[in-house]
């Protein structure tokens, strides 16, 4: 038969005293925060409690044997003597130093989620630094796929910002090719403040009522960009 060996044990005198109990492994181990699982935290949690309960208990039984014998001394000697005095001020209310066990559940809590919360930096480092490498990718496929050479008309250091300008300028084309093929005037943020003005044509400095002088401005960046009239 397999001996059982006990998750709770007496102290050894570790805090000076061997009447009070403590989870073994949390007590006399290290455990390491960075390999600490949360189930063992959970088992150790649940061990503490049944270890304060306990001791407690025993402080309880302590404070009992206490006032009977003050009341066998009381008894004896008298409630006047210096022997009941000096037990009643003193012996009948010391214990022997409990170990703190929830500071210790605690600190190792503490250090675990701090372990964990690097890991979980780390990771999010790792996978931003993915996302960049793949940005910066679309990036100079975008310019390649628009005759531009690497070393030539970009590096890997500005690909994203000359694809974003190139791409505002393709769009910005597109909206001037539209006038001029349609005669289309573009609402623009800022009109309200003309009367009577049916827009601006995408590329002279003032709208066509002349009130306002407008540019183009854009959101998003090369993958996705949006652009738009802007009074100023």
């Amino acid at each position: 038969m397999v001996e059982q060996i006990p998750s709770i044990v007496k102290d050894s005198g570790r805090t000076g005293s061997r009447i009070y109990f403590v989870p073994k492994d949390l007590w006399y181990k290290y455990n390491d925060p960075a390999k600490v699982t949360e189930d063992f935290l959970k088992e150790q949690k649940a061990l503490v409690e049944e270890c304060e309960k306990k001791n407690k208990q025993i402080e309880f039984d302590i404070t009992n044997r206490s006032v009977a014998v003050r009341k066998e001394i009381g008894q004896i000697f008298g409630e006047s003597s210096k022997m009941y005095k000096y037990f009643k001020n003193n012996v009948s209310k010391e214990f022997p130093k409990r170990p703190d066990l929830l500071q210790a559940i605690e600190n190792l809590e503490a250090n675990h989620k701090k372990v964990q919360e690097n890991i979980q930096k780390e990771k999010t480092k790792f996978e931003q630094e993915q996302k960049n490498q793949i940005y910066l990718q679309e990036a100079v496929e975008f310019l390649l796929a628009r005759g531009k050479n690497l070393g030539n008309d970009f590096t890997f250091e500005n690909a994203i910002k000359t694809a974003d300008c190139i791409r505002f300028d393709e769009l910005v084309n597109e909206k001037i090719k539209d006038h001029e093929e349609n005669g289309t005037l573009f609402s623009f943020g800022g009109d309200d403040n003309c009367e009577n003005c049916g827009g601006w044509d995408g590329s002279d400095r003032r709208c066509e009522c002349g009130n306002r002088r407008v540019g183009w401005e854009c959101s998003g960046d090369f993958k996705s960009m949006y652009i738009y009239g802007q009074a100023w």
